[in-house]
């Protein structure tokens, strides 16, 4: 759920906007943070529920961390 939830926050989005999406995503499990998601996004935040089962925390970031990985690559290869 949360791969397919991704592919489809970023779809059409630029970079920059990806990596925001992820970093406020990243940052609503890891360090708790209101992710303040624009209407178009909030289904993204239905996510939120999984921090009550920790064991399920890294089921839903790991396609988020490939993304983030796979964003890094890219951003060496053009530098």
């Amino acid at each position: 759920a949360s791969g397919s939830m991704m592919a489809e926050s970023i779809r059409g989005k630029t970079v920059a906007q990806a990596e925001n999406i992820l970093s406020r995503f990243k940052n609503m499990f890891l360090e708790d943070k209101d992710p303040q998601f624009e209407e178009e996004l909030e289904d993204l935040e239905s996510m939120e529920s999984v921090k009550k089962i920790p064991a399920r925390i890294k089921c839903a970031v790991l396609p988020w961390n490939t993304l983030e990985r796979a964003l890094e690559r890219a951003s060496k290869r053009s530098a």
